[in-house]
């Protein structure tokens, strides 16, 4: 799934934009959020999950901008904390694409490293979008 997608053979050679346009047809197969796996894996029914996703939205109106705000200042120790919190959320109610390009980001700001991070930033505000657009029908 888009596991594959955001981690190609060789990892972090390409932006995600980079990777998406060089693997149309792939991307049309994929999806940012796997919600079959998070219900049988969480044991919750449709409702519930659909209720956790209302929860997971408004955190992301909190964090993401947050997010946004370390970035701009290039504070690590912020990029740290607040990748690794949106990439914990996702994770658990697996929205992949959200939660792969938060560890890279996270990944970033352990190593203080600030090569690609406004872009890596901006993949992830909009992956947050495609995602929450991809589940809007359940």
């Amino acid at each position: 799934m888009l596991n594959v997608l955001l981690k190609p053979k060789t990892p972090h050679l390409y932006s995600l934009n980079t990777y998406l346009k060089r693997n149309e047809k792939e991307i049309l197969m994929s999806k940012l959020v796997d919600n079959e796996r998070a219900i049988v894996e969480l044991g919750l029914d449709l409702g519930e999950f659909i209720e956790f996703i209302g929860d997971l939205k408004e955190f992301f109106d909190e964090c993401v901008p947050e997010l946004g705000a370390y970035v701009e200042a290039k504070d690590f120790d912020g990029i740290k904390d607040r990748a690794h919190a949106i990439n914990g959320a996702a994770a658990n109610l697996r929205f992949v694409g959200v939660a792969d390009i938060a560890f890279l980001l996270e990944k970033a700001g352990k190593e203080s490293n600030p090569d690609g991070i406004e872009e890596k930033f901006k993949e992830l505000a909009e992956c947050v979008t495609l995602s929450f657009e991809e589940v809007k029908d359940l």
